[in-house]
């Protein structure tokens, strides 16, 4: 079982290797939601904090 979803559209491009990243975890948190993302290639995990 993987712990990658699907890549998401809205998802960052991965700094080290440029493939599409997919969504690993969402963190709620108050102003804003914090998402880790994750790439499949490189193992690379990026954090992205949302606007309300």
């Amino acid at each position: 079982m993987s712990e990658l979803q699907p890549a998401d559209p809205k998802a960052p491009a991965c700094p080290m290797c440029a493939q599409a990243m997919g969504l690993k975890t969402i963190h709620r948190q108050q102003p804003s939601d914090h998402f880790i993302f994750k790439c499949g290639r490189c193992e690379l995990e990026y954090p992205v904090a949302g606007k309300k």
